[in-house]
């Protein structure tokens, strides 16, 4: 069984991928849609959207093209920041799914804990759940003290928290799920993760995912390079051992990635 066929099980019992395709500025049709069919094609079963990056309608006609039975894609999508109010999230999500061309998400979030309207935004995503529209409903780049809000609060608890990178926290049974797994492309440039692709003779990229998947955490690597697609993959002829996790976690937060302040939370409202 290789990486792709690998899933988890989120808390309401539904089957996870642990692997995805990011399709964050994926804004070429054409171009993009044929990546994304042919990541279908090469059994990647997870595909993480947004509708804030408007690809919805490729990402829905690629799975189409792809000839993969609609039942084995798990799509992810998120509501941004300006449709948290009620009336907005509940038209955004059948809008999602008309783009998608789907009759159910199989995981819906909240991208951001936006002040005052996190709470709302909720309520409309257990009703998309109970009306069968999303199988589960989770967030994203929440911190410890949003979560022990929500979880106060909600009917239907969430089971996924997406976050940048690695995962600070897991609480209750909410599993992590990570964006830029790859450090923004900067795994390519660090020391020591060319220090351990070398010596393990593998990539960078394989490296980082690997670091990931021992993790047990979802990850979602973006590329547009159909070998790469298939060659971030390729990470179960290897194991990192304790003397190579050390390693890594000697690279500080600083030099791991390079966080644009639109991105850091912290920078945005210490209210949220």
């Amino acid at each position: 069984m290789n990486v792709l066929q690998k899933t988890i099980v989120l808390s309401n019992g539904i089957l996870m991928p642990l692997f995805s395709l990011r399709t964050w500025n994926l804004t070429n049709y054409q171009r993009d849609k044929q990546d994304i069919r042919y990541a279908l094609q090469h059994e990647y079963r997870l595909i993480n959207s947004v509708q804030m990056y408007n690809n919805g309608k490729m990402i829905g006609q690629a799975a189409k093209d792809s000839s993969v039975p609609p039942q084995e894609v798990f799509l992810v999508s998120k509501l941004n920041a300006h449709q948290c109010e009620y009336n907005t999230a509940k038209k955004t999500i059948n809008e999602m799914l008309k783009n998608l061309q789907t009759d159910y998400l199989d995981l819906c979030l909240i991208h951001w804990p936006v002040p005052k309207k996190r709470l709302e935004t909720w309520k409309t995503l257990e009703e998309a759940y109970r009306e069968g529209k999303s199988k589960a409903i989770g967030v994203s780049n929440f911190e410890p003290k949003h979560l022990d809000e929500l979880l106060a609060n909600c009917e239907i608890p969430l089971v996924v928290n997406k976050v940048e990178l690695h995962p600070a926290f897991c609480q209750k049974n909410i599993k992590i799920m990570t964006y830029m797994p790859l450090m923004a492309g900067n795994c390519q440039k660090n020391k020591v993760i060319k220090q351990l692709s070398k010596k393990l003779q593998t990539t960078p990229a394989q490296i980082c995912l690997r670091r990931v998947y021992q993790q047990g955490t979802i990850a979602i690597p973006k590329s547009s390079s159909p070998q790469r697609i298939i060659e971030n993959t390729q990470i179960e002829s290897f194991e990192l051992r304790q003397e190579n996790s050390d390693l890594i976690e000697t690279i500080s937060e600083k030099n791991m990635i390079e966080i644009h302040e639109m991105w850091n939370i912290n920078k945005i409202n210490e209210s949220w």
